[in-house]
């Protein structure tokens, strides 16, 4: 009865690859950032992360301190918006609590 968290591990696998293709839109995200506008190819990498699995994008929020990247979260939750990706993530459905002020 393992089969549970093996498909848990698996699922956290696919996000690690899919958050990795996010990588253009750190400069947007994180804190303290000047940047305006989501830069390079992160609008579609966003739009193919929300596409493959929404749920990525909590998993990147919530993991970002463990990678040494402080995140604006406020501002990581407008990068649906700014890239002009519908979608009905937010925060109301992602079940993270963003409590990473260090």
């Amino acid at each position: 009865m393992g089969t549970t968290a093996g498909s848990a591990e698996v699922s956290a696998a696919d996000c690690t690859n899919l958050v990795l293709e996010l990588a253009d839109c750190l400069p947007f995200v994180v804190e303290g950032s000047k940047v305006t506008n989501p830069q390079g190819d992160c609008c579609p990498e966003l739009k193919n992360v929300l596409n493959t699995n929404a749920e990525c994008l909590c998993e990147a929020f919530k993991n970002s301190v463990q990678l040494g990247v402080k995140m604006n979260v406020t501002r990581a939750m407008t990068l649906p918006a700014a890239c002009r990706v519908s979608s009905s993530f937010s925060d109301a459905n992602c079940s993270c609590k963003f409590h990473h002020h260090l």
